[in-house]
């Protein structure tokens, strides 16, 4: 797990991270919404889509999952409950 949130560690010293925060500074300066800044929040909210969708049980290495104390149609119905709790199962939410 702590391998997994250090990659996100680099994206906040980004360049891109920069960049945006200097057209939201910008806007903010003059009172305008900050309207410039929203694409980049689309692209980065769907760079950052696909690590949050990936399957949690994909990171349990097979021996240590074996070792749970779950039947077949709890290993099933445990599948099941991370792809509902899925961001990309879920879409939108306002």
């Amino acid at each position: 797990m702590g391998r997994d949130l250090g990659t996100l560690a680099s994206i906040k010293v980004s360049n891109i991270f920069l960049f945006v925060a200097l057209l939201m500074s910008g806007a903010l300066n003059f009172g305008q919404p900050p309207k410039s800044a929203c694409p980049f929040f689309v692209l980065l909210g769907f760079l950052l889509l696909f690590p949050l969708s990936s399957d949690p049980l994909g990171n349990i290495p097979p021996a240590r999952l074996a070792l749970w104390p779950l039947t077949a149609e709890q290993r099933l119905g445990l599948r099941l409950a991370s792809l509902a709790l899925s961001p990309v199962a879920r879409g939108s939410v306002s």
